[in-house]
C-alpha cells in the first residue's frame, strides 16, 4: 500500500505550483535516495512546463547538467520509451559495458555522488514529454523489483495528477480570456446568483460601483440603488421569482451626470446586468486619440472636447487658446484622420473609441449648438455648419413666430426652409459653406412669402 503522504503530495500538484518540491522530497525519503527529479514539457503550452529537482541533482549541479550534459544523458529517452504505468532502473536498462563507456556517467553522474536512477514516464503522446525519477547513491543497494513496482504505481498517480493539472490550467486560461474580454468592454457587466449576491463584476462595473453615486453594494454583497424609488424597481427586477426575462431600468445618480441605464437579463443560474455609465471625460480619451491617430497633444485635446459636444469656440476657451489656434489644431486633426468635415472627424474618432471600449461623447452637436436657440423667436444659426453633422432634416419644426415654416434643413450652404402652402423654398440664412467660422449669429428669420 502506498504511503498516504506521497499520495496527498501527488494530487496537490493539480492546483498548487509549490507542491512539486514536497513531492520530490517525499519520493526521495520513501526510496532512501539523495535526489529526485521531475520533468514535463508541452511545446504547445509552455505555461504548464515543469522542471524540478531535489538533492544532489539541483542548484549548480542542475545548471551544469542542463548546459553540458543533458544532450548526452541516455536515461531520459530510454525511460520515456517505456509504456505508461511501467518503471525501470538504469542498471537494468543499460549493460555494465554501456555504463562504463558512458561519458555522462563517468564525467558527471558518478562524480556528484549518484549511481543509479529509477524512473517512469508520466506523459508521452507525440508532443508531451514527461518523466519522474529518483537517484540513489553508492550508500544504498540497487533498486529491487518491489521498489520498481511501487514506483510504477506512484508514477501512474503522478501522470493522472499532471493531466488534471493541465485541464485545470486550461480552465483558468479560458476564464482569464473571458475576463479580459469583459474587462475591455466599456459597459459594466455584473453577474448575480440566485440569492441576489454579486459573483462577478468586470472592470467597468467595478469603477461604477466605486463612484457610489447611483449604484452600490450592501455589506452582504447585494446590489442597491441609492435612490429609494429606483432601488424598489431594481430589487423587483432582481427577484428571480417575479423578474421579467429582460428589464431596462434608469438609475439616477447623485451628481449632475446622466443616469445609469441598467439592463437586467435572466440566466439559468442567476442574473446578468449590463450597465451603461455614459460618456467618459475627455481627459481619459485624449491619450487614446493621440496614439490612435498620431495627433499632437493639443489636437487630441481639441478632438476629445468636440466629441463631448462643445463647439469650436467653447473648446478653444476650455483649452485656453484662441479660435484661430483651435482652427489650426482642427486642420491638423483633419489631416491625421483623413477627413475634411468636423462631422466626419467626430464620427471617425467616436467609432474608434467605441470599438476600443471607451465611451467618448456627450451631447450631440445639434443639441449643443442649435436646440435652445431654434426654439426662440429669434433664431440663432451656427455658421460653421459645414463641419458639423447638420446635414439632416429637422422634421416638423415650428417656432413661435414662424408657424408657417414647417420643415427646416441645414446644409453647407445655410438654413433652408419650405413653405407649406405654396411649396416654395429658399435659403433663409446663408452660411459661408467653407466651415471655417465657428460660433453663432442671431438674425431675424422669416419664411418667404409665396
Amino acid at each position: 500500500m502506498l504511503d498516504p503522504v506521497i499520495v496527498d503530495a501527488v494530487y496537490d500538484l493539480v492546483t498548487c505550483e509549490e507542491a512539486f518540491e514536497p513531492l520530490l522530497v517525499a519520493l526521495a525519503a520513501y526510496f532512501h535516495c539523495p535526489s529526485a527529479a521531475l520533468i514535463y514539457v508541452d511545446p504547445l503550452r509552455p505555461s504548464v512546463a515543469v522542471q524540478r529537482s531535489f538533492g544532489r541533482l539541483s542548484g549548480d549541479a542542475l545548471v551544469r547538467y542542463q548546459t553540458e550534459f543533458a544532450a548526452i544523458d541516455p536515461a531520459p529517452s530510454a525511460i520515456v520509451a517505456l509504456p505508461l504505468g511501467k518503471a525501470a532502473a538504469t542498471d537494468r536498462l543499460f549493460s555494465e559495458e554501456e555504463r562504463n563507456a558512458s561519458p555522462f556517467l563517468r564525467e558527471f553522474y558518478w562524480p556528484i555522488g549518484l549511481r543509479e536512477a529509477l524512473g517512469a514516464p508520466i506523459a508521452r503522446d507525440g508532443r508531451q514529454f514527461g518523466l519522474v525519477a529518483v537517484h540513489r547513491g553508492p550508500e544504498r543497494p540497487p533498486f529491487t523489483d518491489r521498489e520498481i513496482e511501487d514506483f510504477a504505481e506512484i508514477a501512474t498517480h503522478i501522470a493522472r495528477a499532471v493531466d488534471l493539472r493541465n485541464r485545470f490550467f486550461a480552465l483558468n486560461d479560458a476564464s482569464d480570456i473571458k475576463s479580459d474580454a469583459l474587462n475591455a468592454s466599456a459597459a459594466g457587466v455584473i453577474v448575480i446568483d440566485n440569492n441576489g449576491i454579486m459573483k462577478y463584476a468586470n472592470a467597468a462595473a467595478r469603477r461604477t460601483l466605486s463612484r457610489n453615486d447611483g449604484l452600490t453594494l450592501s455589506r452582504s454583497g447585494n446590489l442597491r440603488a441609492r435612490d429609494a424609488a429606483a432601488n424598489e424597481r431594481l430589487q423587483a427586477a432582481l427577484t428571480m421569482e417575479t423578474a421579467p426575462r429582460s428589464a431596462i431600468l434608469s438609475i439616477p445618480r447623485g451628481s449632475l451626470e446622466p443616469p445609469y441605464i441598467v439592463r437586467v437579463r435572466k440566466r439559468r443560474r442567476g442574473l446578468l446586468l449590463q450597465i451603461a455609465a455614459g460618456p467618459a471625460p475627455f481627459e481619459e480619451i485624449e491619450p487614446v486619440l493621440l496614439d490612435a491617430f498620431g495627433l499632437t497633444a493639443q489636437a487630441a485635446r481639441l478632438v476629445a472636447c468636440l466629441i463631448g459636444g462643445d463647439d469650436l469656440a467653447t473648446c478653444a476657451a476650455k483649452l485656453g487658446v484662441s479660435r484661430n489656434t483651435a482652427k489650426f489644431h482642427l486642420r491638423t486633426a483633419f489631416d491625421a484622420t483623413q477627413t475634411t468635415r468636423q462631422a466626419d472627424l467626430i464620427q471617425r474618432a467616436t467609432t474608434v473609441l467605441r470599438d476600443l471600449g471607451f465611451q467618448g461623447g456627450g451631447r450631440t452637436t445639434l443639441e449643443a449648438a442649435g436646440k435652445k436657440s431654434l426654439m426662440r423667436s429669434r433664431c440663432a444659426i451656427r455658421t460653421d455648419i459645414g463641419r458639423h453633422p447638420f446635414d439632416r432634416m429637422l422634421s416638423r419644426f415650428s417656432a413661435r413666430n414662424h408657424r408657417r415654416l414647417s420643415i427646416w434643413t441645414i446644409s453647407r450652404r445655410g438654413l433652408f426652409g419650405i413653405h407649406p402652402s405654396s411649396r416654395q423654398s429658399g435659403f433663409l440664412l446663408r452660411g459661408r459653406g467653407d466651415g471655417e467660422r465657428s460660433g453663432s449669429e442671431e438674425k431675424e428669420v422669416s419664411p418667404r412669402r409665396p
